[in-house]
């Protein structure tokens, strides 16, 4: 049975697995009712399995069980749970060397995150500022989350800033999907690849929507169809998703949508380790060599590739 439930969770038959393992009475089974719930999202219900069936599955797989217990207790952030969980089983019975040396880890990384969490609230807007007129993606990312958490249209001087001078094309993006998702009524002047234009955030489009992002992904579905690989137009379309955000807020003209999927199927032919000249991939596809050469040009796929 076991071995069957394995394989529902490995091909994520996430309703079978669960439909065989709620009701079982099987401690092995109701682990991977535990694990069904984790893959789908339903955290909530899975502390409730937990909290009805703790002793039972703590004298099966004490380490397990902890393990998975406090890793659903920070998915949902609630770390202060989690350290009272973690003092919990540290006076249940039938304690472990191993059991001992989990808890013992866990409560490390619990604690640091509430740290990490304590640390993110008192970010000083000089700190923010700094971090998102860097180069470094990774602490720009870290002041877009902060934004995205404490937002407060107080903020919106400091953004205005950082969207004509950020040196990141992608931390402008950013901090435009962040204003219009926090319903900014502003309009600002942004620096986009050497080019001044003004965005008004009420009149931003979520990129999806726009017909000609949906002719291009349609076109890319297309040419990429024949290909054998199974994750070819998904690697494509994850690659297209990437310029779409670099991009942004520009759009793309209608008339280039054949030309700009041409070439993302070339970019994801060499990211797929086929590695061509762009040349040789327009001769051996019959594409139009200057047509391609102009996209890459005029829709900053060097500047794109340089940063990716």
């Amino acid at each position: 049975m076991s071995e069957r439930l394995k394989e529902l969770l490995r091909k994520g038959d996430i309703e079978t697995l669960l439909k065989l393992t709620k009701n079982s009475e099987d401690p092995v089974s109701a682990f991977f009712y535990i694990a069904g719930l984790r893959q789908i999202g339903e955290y909530q219900i899975a502390l409730s399995y937990i909290s009805e069936h703790q002793m039972e599955l703590y004298n099966t797989n004490a380490p397990q069980l902890i393990e998975w217990h406090i890793d659903i207790l920070l998915e949902l952030n609630e770390l202060d749970q989690a350290l009272n969980i973690l003092k919990q089983y540290d006076t249940f019975p039938y304690f472990s060397l191993e059991t001992n040396e989990l808890i013992t880890r866990l409560s490390d990384k619990v604690q640091k995150k509430r740290k990490e969490k304590y640390e993110q609230r008192h970010i000083t807007l000089p700190v923010i500022e700094k971090r998102l007129l860097s180069m470094s993606e990774e602490l720009m990312l870290s002041a877009v989350q902060y934004l995205d958490t404490y937002y407060h249209e107080s903020y919106e001087i400091l953004l205005g800033k950082v969207l004509r001078e950020a040196p990141l094309e992608l931390t402008k993006s950013l901090v435009l999907f962040l204003l219009r998702q926090k319903g900014s009524k502003s309009q600002f002047k942004v620096h986009k690849f050497d080019q001044i234009i003004t965005a008004d955030i009420t009149k931003l489009q979520e990129p999806l929507n726009i017909k000609a992002v949906q002719h291009i992904i349609a076109s890319l579905k297309d040419l990429t169809a024949k290909e054998k690989e199974v994750n070819f137009f998904k690697n494509s379309l994850d690659l297209f998703n990437q310029h779409l955000l670099f991009y942004y807020p520009l759009s793309y003209t209608l008339k280039d949508v054949p030309h700009i999927a041409e070439y993302l199927y070339y970019l994801t032919t060499n990211m797929m380790g086929n590695h061509l000249t762009l040349e040789d991939f327009s001769l051996e596809h019959d594409f139009n060599l200057e047509a391609l050469l102009r996209i890459e040009k005029k829709y900053y796929f060097d500047k794109f590739l340089h940063l990716s």
